[in-house]
């Protein structure tokens, strides 16, 4: 399942993880509250499937949705750079950047970002950065799962 190696792909990339308060800080759907912070959410917000007289394709395209949160608005777009990095790979030329599997065995296709915004912040403590940040980026996936 595609969410799951998004996950692995998440937790294993030092890039994002060394950012975060600690691997479990990833989560699928929802934040449990009190949960430490800078964190991850990452959820499926669309789906369309690929169709041919044949029947269903096994490409499927999926749309997802990561919010990373911090206390720091520079530390919530330094998370979300690197989940870009790491989901929409840029092409160096003479080597391909698609397609490329997450640790799962899913295939990536293509990658396609729809959003990528500074979503304000949540209140919290008085003081400097007692609030909680939030940077969001919306890729569209398309991908083969193993």
């Amino acid at each position: 399942m595609i969410e799951n190696g998004l996950y692995e792909a998440l937790s294993t990339a030092p890039a994002v993880t060394d950012l975060l308060s600690d691997l479990t800080s990833i989560y699928l759907r929802m934040m449990p509250k009190g949960a430490a912070i800078p964190a991850v959410v990452y959820q499926s917000v669309g789906k369309n499937s690929v169709h041919s007289f044949d029947g269903e394709n096994k490409l499927q395209i999926k749309r997802f949705q990561f919010d990373a949160y911090a206390k720091d608005p520079f530390v919530s777009r330094e998370i979300l750079n690197a989940i870009h990095d790491l989901l929409v790979p840029a092409s160096d030329g003479p080597q391909p950047a698609f397609p490329f599997n997450l640790p799962d065995g899913t295939v990536i296709q293509s990658s396609v970002v729809h959003n990528d915004m500074d979503a304000g912040f949540e209140p919290g403590e008085p003081g400097p950065y007692g609030e909680v940040f939030r940077t969001l980026l919306d890729v569209e996936l398309a991908y083969i799962e193993s």
